[in-house]
């Protein structure tokens, strides 16, 4: 059996460090499992090689789901669950990072455009779970960078997301 963290489902996070972010991307890309449901908590990104004035930017983010055919040009990331015991379960969800060929096809629906200040950071933290992004069973959710940065950009990112469990249980 497993145990849940707040009764809901389980959580889990995905990261990548010290990548040279030098084009339009998507930084994740996130893929709910067939039998779950995924709830978005948490993206954050973050960069340390852009430090003066001179060269503030101010680059797009886009949250969008609903594309069929995934990316690539990016890695596979292996999610880890928030539960620090041992036999914690893994994550049913696939997640890829940085492909620089974007996902495509479908009917996207972009749920959150911004903009992000390379100089603080960005995170996107919804505070109540109806103001969260959810994805149905099989559904495809990325984080979109559309605009290469003026300059290489030293990234660091986050995402943390929750599987509500076997749909029908």
């Amino acid at each position: 059996m497993t145990t849940k963290l707040d009764g809901v489902g389980l959580i889990y996070v995905a990261t990548f460090e010290d990548i040279a972010i030098t084009a339009a991307q998507d930084l994740f890309e996130i893929v709910a499992p067939s039998n779950s449901r995924v709830v978005i908590r948490e993206f954050e990104i973050g960069q340390e090689s852009d430090e003066g004035d001179a060269q503030a930017e101010m680059l797009g983010l886009k949250i969008i789901r609903g594309y069929t055919s995934a990316g690539s040009g990016g890695a596979a990331v292996t999610p880890y669950p928030v539960a620090p015991w041992s036999g914690a379960a893994t994550a049913g969800s696939t997640v890829k990072r940085n492909n620089t060929t974007i996902a495509s096809g479908g009917t996207p629906k972009l749920m959150r455009a911004t903009a992000w200040n390379v100089m603080g950071g960005y995170r996107y933290y919804p505070g109540f779970r109806g103001e969260r992004i959810m994805l149905d069973a099989g559904e495809r959710c990325v984080f979109r960078l559309p605009n290469a940065p003026i300059d290489s950009l030293t990234c660091h990112a986050t995402l943390v997301f929750e599987e509500l469990g076997v749909i029908g249980m």
